[in-house]
């Protein structure tokens, strides 16, 4: 089951599509799948392929990848919404139609 915590990826997209004037289509999409593959690695990284590193010390900036991950931000954030200004920055002049 998806928990709120866990379609955390998908803010910076809809979120920038709404207030950036800039913000594309291509650059959303592109942010969700970046944001969502990430978050899905981290979970089955450390849950599944390398257990014993599921810990405080072996967590990416000592975000835990399970329960309790419930910060402002988590590294499925950052890297979405880094994943929807690269894009969107690159395309943004390139098609009026996705504006």
């Amino acid at each position: 089951m998806l928990s709120g915590s866990r379609l955390r990826h998908f803010s910076p997209g809809i979120v920038l599509g709404i207030f950036q004037k800039r913000m594309n289509s291509h650059g959303a999409i592109a942010g969700m799948i970046a944001g969502f593959l990430f978050t899905a690695f981290y979970i089955i990284y450390f849950k599944t392929l390398n257990p014993a590193m599921d810990n405080a010390d072996g967590w990416l900036l000592g975000i835990s990848p399970g329960k309790g991950n419930l910060g402002p931000l988590d590294t499925g954030q950052l890297v979405s919404c880094m994943g929807c200004i690269s894009v969107y920055a690159r395309t943004s002049g390139r098609s009026s139609e996705d504006r």
